[in-house]
């Protein structure tokens, strides 16, 4: 499959052939109390109609999503670079979108859309050309794909065979490019014209995160196996250092003689003499324990952040070059995924929260663009509750809004927070089932047996049904057991859990994920029946069935589209109000829930 782009962003005469007017836009109207019954054959109508016009106005269309376009990222934010010239950066995200920005002002100059027919998408790690005019992407759809940056145009990819991308890096002379794989695959360099692949280590028995060539055209790595290793400009290894911590991140000084690395399990930063690799310093911060500093970056002096708090706060730290301590800096709360220095001495910030920001010398914010979605707060599982049939959710907005949103399915509706109807909190323990090590951890289990979910996975939120089954909600999955903890399903959303509730009999499992939405699911298969999406200080939302029915505020309604991929590697998006005669029905959204099975029904199920 070929991944294309929209540049949604630039200028409106630029984009008039990526946006089509399909149907004349409707305005919303009063919400009516729904009909005793739909007219299936009805919806069966206006669903073929809409699908007619859509493949009417786009001939080529390959496949389509429905997606959020809010001008910011929805979910983290798990890689960043900039140009050579430091004109523009970009940013990837797990929302299946990568962002190009100005790098003087932040302003917005295009997004590259990754609809992907099997549900991945998810984009881990960008890298741009020495020159700035190719950009490459890559993350879990089983490709790289390259983008000519003077039009934002698809220009060709590379195969990987369903391997997931972590990390990408151009060679100095631009013309190849290092990919760093998921476990076991290590690493590949490919030839940037033709895609041929020139080196691969078979050697590597674990996730490559950390790749830096220096001017010389060697090659560093860092992985998972617990490995630091320097390749030649031909790929012979030349040294090779085992840790006894998973190193991540990696960055050269500007001398390109010393690597920085970043480690997963121990808040400590080492620098290392290239071209031995021998450890000529140890950085760390006083009195932290049971955290990280992943993430590492080295200019006129070394930046290092990761999962360590100070005052509350996740800083950023900083060293001099005689290893003194700076004053930290702070913005962002969560996890940031990358650091990278410019020569301006500038830093672009790229973190989990979701967030993009450019710092200048002094630590003062240039700019930044955070989501515009709930976060749910600090004790985002303990504070999200559901009503018995799953119908109503409540949760706190969380960030600097102290909102508590009680939002219901059945009258699309959010109620007065002050007198919420009866709402129940997750069932975390229960005589018929004994989940442990799900909170926080990476390795749930019940009697013993760790459950099926991926390795390094945390988990955050638990919720057990009267029959023993019970919902897991984790970093890159949720899931569904039975009592003796075998997967009934697994659902792949968009962004990590924040807060899950299964209904006691297990008929409805309603999830909050980081990017803002909350996911109602049909208990017995974990197929969608509703999501919603929540947005602004308003607190907009917008609804919407797979099939594309639709209903919200005013504004929130104009957040919803259709991302299409065509053929041609062009990707439209077309907001799904200009169908809203169609597909704007707020009676199929209030009856959703009905379609909802028992767990003994889901062999019924078409």
């Amino acid at each position: 499959m070929i991944i294309g782009v929209a540049c949604s962003h630039l200028p409106a005469a630029q984009n008039q052939a990526t946006i089509v007017e399909l149907a004349a836009p409707v305005a919303p109207t009063a919400t009516a109390a729904p009909p005793s019954a739909i007219d299936e054959k009805q919806l069966v109508s206006a669903k073929n109609e809409f699908l007619r016009r859509v493949t009417e106005q786009y001939p080529g269309l390959v496949t389509s999503e429905l997606a959020i376009e809010t001008g910011t990222h929805q979910t983290a934010v798990n890689d960043v670079d900039a140009n050579d010239a430091e004109t523009f950066a970009v940013s990837v995200s797990s929302d299946r979108t990568a962002r190009v920005w100005a790098l003087d002002s932040g302003q917005p100059l295009a997004t590259l859309r990754f609809p992907r027919e099997d549900g991945r998408g998810k984009l881990y790690a960008v890298s741009i050309s020495p020159r700035g005019t190719q950009v490459a992407v890559g993350g879990n759809g089983g490709n790289v794909v390259l983008y000519d940056s003077s039009t934002w145009q698809f220009s060709r990819q590379i195969e990987l065979n369903q391997r997931a991308v972590h990390q990408l890096r151009f060679s100095p002379d631009g013309k190849r490019l290092a990919v760093g794989l998921h476990r076991p695959h290590g690493f590949v360099v490919y030839q940037t014209a033709g895609g041929a692949p020139v080196f691969e280590a078979d050697d590597i028995d674990g996730d490559v995160y950390g790749l830096a060539f220096d001017a010389k055209g060697r090659l560093a790595v860092a992985a998972w196996d617990g490995t630091v290793r320097l390749y030649s400009d031909t790929y012979r290894l030349l040294a090779k250092r085992e840790f006894k911590e998973r190193p991540y991140r990696i960055a050269l000084d500007q001398s390109n003689e010393h690597l920085v690395v970043g480690f997963v399990d121990r808040p400590v930063v080492r620098e290392l003499a290239l071209p031995t690799l021998r450890t000529e310093r140890e950085l760390q911060p006083k009195n932290a324990q049971g955290c990280s500093l992943a993430t590492v970056a080295s200019g006129s002096e070394i930046f290092a952040s990761g999962t360590c708090q100070v005052d509350g706060e996740n800083p950023i730290l900083r060293f001099a070059s005689d290893s003194k301590r700076l004053p930290h800096w702070f913005l962002h709360r969560n996890t940031p995924e990358r650091l990278l220095a410019l020569k301006s001495g500038q830093l672009l910030l790229g973190s989990q929260d979701p967030l993009v920001a450019l710092f200048d010398e002094t630590g003062e914010v240039l700019w930044s663009h955070g989501s515009t979605a709930p976060t749910f707060g600090a004790s985002y599982a303990a504070a999200f509750a559901a009503s018995e049939t799953g119908a109503i959710a409540a949760f706190n907005w969380g960030g600097e809004d102290p909102a508590r949103i009680v939002f219901d399915l059945d009258q699309l509706a959010t109620l007065d927070s002050s007198r919420p109807p009866p709402l129940l909190h997750a069932v975390t323990e229960s005589p018929r089932v004994r989940v442990e090590h799900w909170l926080n951890a990476t390795d749930p289990s019940v009697d013993g047996r760790r459950l099926d979910t991926e390795r390094f996975e945390t988990c955050r939120a638990l919720s057990i049904a009267e029959s023993g089954h019970f919902l897991l909600g984790c970093e890159w999955g949720v899931y569904l057991f039975d009592a003796q903890g075998n997967r009934i399903w697994r659902h792949n959303p968009a962004g990590p859990t924040r807060g899950a509730f299964l209904t006691a009999d297990g008929r409805v499992a309603v999830v909050a994920f980081n990017n803002g939405t909350l996911g109602w699911l049909d208990g017995a298969t974990g197929s969608v029946l509703v999501t919603v999406a929540f947005s602004g200080e308003k607190h907009d939302w917008v609804a919407w069935t797979p099939e594309a029915f639709y209903s919200g505020t005013p504004h929130g309604e104009q957040l919803l589209g259709l991302s299409l991929l065509q053929r041609d590697a062009s990707v439209a998006y077309l907001p799904l109000e200009r169908f809203a005669g169609l597909m704007r029905r707020p009676d199929v959204l209030k009856q959703a829930l009905r379609k909802a099975h028992a767990p003994g029904e889901a062999s019924a199920r078409p």
